[in-house]
């Protein structure tokens, strides 16, 4: 099994313009990572001011969730419109 920073790398090597949330996703997505090494190599690879403390433990939950769901599974996060700025956000 290759590293989450090997993963890591190979996506953004792929999509340069990706954040680093969205391309450690794709390098943890049903690979069946623990939730501690997710978080550990979170906190190495994602910039500390990219997200408030508790953003950071929630989007690791979802990683991780991501991580272990079966390959059948494909995540589709859900939706909603921001009818005061109208936008659209994902929940």
């Amino acid at each position: 099994m290759k590293s989450i920073k090997a993963r890591f790398k190979k996506e953004q090597e792929l999509d340069n313009g990706a954040s680093d949330y969205i391309n450690l996703f794709k390098a943890v997505v049903h690979q069946k990572f623990t939730r501690r090494t997710i978080s550990e190599w979170f906190n190495k690879l994602v910039d500390k001011d990219d997200y408030e403390p508790k953003e950071r433990n929630a989007l690791i939950i979802q990683l991780y969730e991501a991580s272990n769901q079966s390959e059948e599974y494909v995540y589709e996060p859900e939706i909603e419109s921001d009818k005061e700025y109208g936008e659209q956000s994902i929940t």
